[in-house]
């Protein structure tokens, strides 16, 4: 009989130490979907948040829920209007959107060049003139290109995090939110080659109440992306 075979029960069997289950480490990606795989997000499709195709994206933009759970701000997003993540106060990340498509998160934008104080003189004195007109600002400055003027829900990425808003303060990040915020954006980051001046507040870029992406993301500490061991994620139903 040749050596490399042995009845069975004949051969030696391989030591305990060798036999283990190992953990195998996976890189997180965005699949053909639009969806990002081995990252340990809740991947759950809510269809009407897509509203055609994205173009990038090119930024992210931050924004609080104004809710203690997230069970409303969930529910609000079958109405159409949301952000494609939005993280819980636990930490969970949940994915809800696909980043190949847009979602109505951002709305009319202030003009950038004019909050900046750095648009040509004649468009500064124009802008001026029109006053109290976030309409006609709005479709000023989407003739622009970004990152000319600031992002828009043709080209960003929402990201909510769950805070309540008593009147006077929003509600600072747990210590769970603030790593996985960090973490996201490192991740959305490195997958499409944005810097941190492409992480914007929305109450910054659009008419919001003020400080409601205030606070979220701190780009001086970085936390980094450990070694992911999660097995690869279904497609979200």
């Amino acid at each position: 009989m040749s050596p490399m075979y042995r009845p069975v029960a004949e051969s030696e069997t391989s030591p305990v130490a060798l036999t283990q289950r190992h953990s195998v480490v996976l890189e997180p990606y965005v699949d053909t979907r639009g969806w990002i795989q081995n990252a340990g997000f809740h991947l759950k499709r809510v269809a009407a948040l897509e509203k055609g195709a994205i173009d990038g994206p090119k930024a992210v933009v931050l924004h609080r829920t104004q809710s203690s759970t997230i069970e409303s701000p969930l529910k609000s997003f079958e109405s159409g209007i949301g952000t494609h993540f939005i993280i819980d106060k636990d930490g969970a990340v949940h994915q809800c959107a696909s980043l190949l498509m847009r979602t109505a998160h951002v709305g009319r934008i202030r003009s950038r060049c004019y909050e900046s104080a750095s648009c040509p003189v004649e468009e500064a004195r124009m802008i001026k003139s029109w006053g109290w007109a976030p309409a006609r600002l709005h479709d000023h400055e989407k003739s622009k290109t970004y990152p000319h003027r600031f992002p828009m829900n043709e080209d960003s990425v929402g990201v909510e995090t769950v805070a309540s808003f008593d009147g006077t303060s929003w509600e600072r990040p747990t210590p769970a939110q603030e790593k996985s915020i960090k973490a996201l954006i490192q991740l959305l980051q490195r997958l499409y080659g944005l810097t941190d001046s492409d992480v914007h507040e929305h109450d910054n870029i659009s008419y919001k109440t003020p400080g409601e992406g205030d606070g979220l993301y701190s780009p001086s500490s970085a936390y980094g992306l450990p070694p992911l061991v999660q097995p690869r994620f279904p497609f979200p139903t």
